[in-house]
């Protein structure tokens, strides 16, 4: 039993290791398999807790949703759920987070990328206390004691302390005027945090304080005339009126009732408002005032304007020229017409032409951005505008058809010095190739290049063996399940390629340490060569390895192209002229065009003096550096690519030191190893490293240089 039972450990152990290499799961390795879950927002809170909800994803088994209280998502918290809603317990009162889904399996393993982050407030205290600050005509100033954070409060008002049909009133500070009021009518309030979007933050406060609109007063402002309805709705009111000398805004009151009992009332900064959410067919009476921005009169009211929303129809203020601009594949930017007076506006979107099954998205602008959509996939869009609370104020416009484009497919490329084997020198936490090499096997096939450049896996036969390095590491590389190859296999450029004694030359394509291997699985190669760089007396001879290439996923065309450049702080002139030598080779060779990616171990770093030789003729020919270098300055220059960094403010180069040098987050580190790409979307740019928790380099090192991978989409 017992040794059962440390079979069933070792096995654990390896699973274990296999799949969680770095924080990756066998699933990323893979790329994600389902949608982005859409529309996830907060539908409750308490003081401990928040209440979410999302859009469902066809088939999902499982959601993650990552909860910080930072917006990079540092700190997070992961919890499960089976639904497309779920509580999120455990939190801290008063307290805003930032809340994140994606779609996993049920053992927990990530099925799609995560959405982007929408903000969840945890409950706050219930305001206290509440007091009448002032009394006007037809009007109450009310205040109360701040609660640090709330992003808004709602006041609830009512002529009956049991608070029986109250109106309610939004303001976005602890003080506030309601006016519209009964002179000398005594009135009774409650007030209670909300978020931005009206959702409950706290208990209304316990007991109802009471006061008695004042009668009429005199004002220094006129009482503005020509009210008078512009449009009217089954469901809104369009209404201006003339502007008042001084006037810095206006509160409007609507109501059902002649004597303007109860009304709805709107501050507007302008002489025109659009109140929605009203009832078909119904009369209503209106008046207008002028009054401070927050609401404090400033004139008598209007007089009063009677109006009747129809019983069908309101398509005059539908918005117009609705279009679809440049289409990706998970998301539409829309933009319309601007409607005069309009400030919210409601996107609706489907698959189908009527529409049904639809989603919806606000916006306050006339341009918007829809996110989460299908790849492929056709959709249409309509808009309409509504108010602030989310009533129609019109009629959709008419429908755009839109098509989203096919999904991008990512593609891993990387580069890897893995350190000579008859370089052993038993420096720093140094070790032999037999102790390194299989921990060189882990990092790759922990990230899973679909094509990485090797430098100094030697051509030369390791001790006690009839193979070379880099044969070793291919054959190690397959026993562990991936399906590497290399583009060529020789050794020696001799006609007898397998030994360099007695070399008769032959070109077999051979480039002794510096090769180029590729995922069969992913990559089919098509054709590779090699070509030997300028030397110099008494240097190791220098190549550059190349490879086209046919990326399966989607059929497209690459040139490959790896190398390694004379090290040395005098070998700046030899440097650079195998960079000239090596970028004309490769466009001799690639003579279709194709996409070109460029990597190696150059030797040269962004503080090199005269100049980082080899880095300025690179980019020269017109491939980018996705992180951006800019010489003698760890700034990341305008021109980088890369749209997300892991750890690429480390250094390529540790030296088997187990301390790092480390820049800022937002800084680059000093690489002499490099990935330069044609002009493309580079996704992620990754520093392969393996850390403890103070930020060393943990358990084998298993090279002086870290891998480097950069995962791109090809044009």
């Amino acid at each position: 039993m017992g040794q059962l039972l440390r079979r069933c450990f070792v096995v654990l152990l390896a699973l274990l290791v296999t799949v969680t290499v770095a924080g990756f799961s066998s699933a990323d390795a893979a790329g994600w398999s389902k949608a982005t879950p859409s529309s996830l927002e907060q539908t409750g809170a308490t003081s401990t807790s928040v209440a979410m909800k999302w859009k469902a994803v066809s088939g999902a088994p499982r959601y993650r949703l990552q909860v910080s209280t930072k917006a990079d998502m540092s700190g997070s918290r992961y919890y499960q759920f089976k639904g497309t809603s779920g509580t999120v317990s455990g939190l801290t009162k008063a307290t805003k987070y930032f809340v994140k889904v994606r779609v996993i399996t049920t053992a927990g393993d990530n099925l799609s990328a995560y959405s982007s982050a929408v903000e969840a407030l945890t409950a706050f205290s219930t305001p206290s206390s509440l007091t009448v600050t002032s009394s006007s005509d037809g009007s109450l100033g009310l205040g109360w004691k701040s609660v640090s954070g709330a992003p808004r409060y709602r006041i609830q008002l009512s002529k009956s302390s049991a608070m029986s049909n109250a109106t309610y009133h939004r303001f976005w500070s602890n003080s506030g005027s309601i006016a519209g009021l009964d002179p000398g009518a005594k009135y009774f309030a409650k007030v209670r945090v909300i978020s931005s979007t009206g959702l409950n933050l706290s208990s209304y406060s316990a007991s109802p304080v009471s006061g008695t609109a004042g009668s009429a007063s005199r004002f220094d402002l006129p009482a503005p005339t020509g009210l008078r309805s512009t449009a009217q709705a089954t469901s809104m009111l369009a209404l201006d009126w003339d502007d008042v000398t001084g006037a810095p805004a206006y509160t409007l009151l609507l109501s059902r009732s002649s004597s303007m009992t109860a009304p709805v009332t709107r501050t507007v900064s302008t002489s025109a408002a659009q109140l929605g959410g009203l009832s078909a067919g119904v009369t209503y009476y209106a008046r207008v005032r002028a009054a401070e921005v927050e609401g404090t009169p400033l004139s008598e009211q209007s007089t009063v304007l009677t109006v009747k929303t129809p019983t069908t129809g309101f398509s005059a203020l539908a918005p117009s020229g609705l279009a679809a601009g440049a289409m990706e594949s998970t998301s539409a930017p829309l933009s319309w017409s601007e409607v005069e007076g309009a400030t919210n506006y409601r996107v609706q979107y489907s698959k189908a032409a009527d529409m049904s099954g639809a989603n919806y998205v606000r916006s306050v602008a006339t341009t918007q951005s829809v996110e989460g959509l299908d790849a492929d996939t056709t959709y249409y869009f309509k808009v309409r505008v509504i108010d602030a609370d989310g009533g129609n104020l019109s009629d959709y416009s008419a429908a755009v058809k839109a098509s989203t484009t096919v999904a991008a497919v990512p593609m891993k490329v990387a580069s890897y010095n893995v350190r000579c084997a008859n370089c052993y020198a038993g420096t720093n936490t140094e070790l032999k190739w037999v102790d390194r090499r299989a921990h060189v096997v882990q990092n790759i096939k922990s990230r899973m290049p679909d094509v990485i450049g090797i430098q100094e896996a030697s051509q030369g036969w390791l001790s006690g063996t009839s193979i070379s390095q880099f044969e070793d590491l291919r054959t190690r590389l397959r026993a562990a399940g991936t399906a590497y190859e290399v583009t060529d296999l020789d050794r020696n450029n001799c006609v007898k390629s397998t030994t360099p004694s007695s070399c008769k030359y032959k070109d077999q394509g051979a480039s002794q340490g510096t090769k180029v291997f590729y995922n069969t699985t992913t990559v089919e190669k098509i054709s590779s060569g090699s070509k030997m760089l300028p030397q110099c007396s008494g240097c190791n001879d220098r190549y550059v390895a190349w490879g086209i290439f046919t990326y399966k996923a989607t059929g497209k065309k690459f040139f490959f192209a790896d190398t390694h450049l004379e090290p040395g702080s005098d070998k700046y002139s030899i440097r650079q002229s195998q960079a000239v030598a090596m970028m004309a080779e490769i466009a001799k060779q690639n003579v279709d065009r194709l996409p070109v990616f460029v990597v190696g171990d150059l030797n040269s770093t962004r503080y090199f003096s005269p100049a980082n030789a080899p880095y300025d003729k690179i980019v020269a020919t017109g491939l980018v550096d996705p992180l951006g270098h800019t010489y003698k300055s760890a700034a990341i220059s305008l021109k980088a690519t890369a749209e997300k960094r892991l750890r690429a403010n480390y250094n390529s180069f540790n030296d088997f030191s187990r301390t790092l040098t480390k820049y800022a987050d937002n800084q680059n580190g000093s690489n002499i190893d490099y990935i330069f790409t044609s002009p493309m979307r580079t996704l992620e740019w990754e520093t392969v490293l393996t850390l403890d928790d103070a930020g060393r380099l943990s358990g084998v090192v298993p090279s002086d240089h870290n891998m480097i991978m950069a995962t791109v989409v090809m044009p």
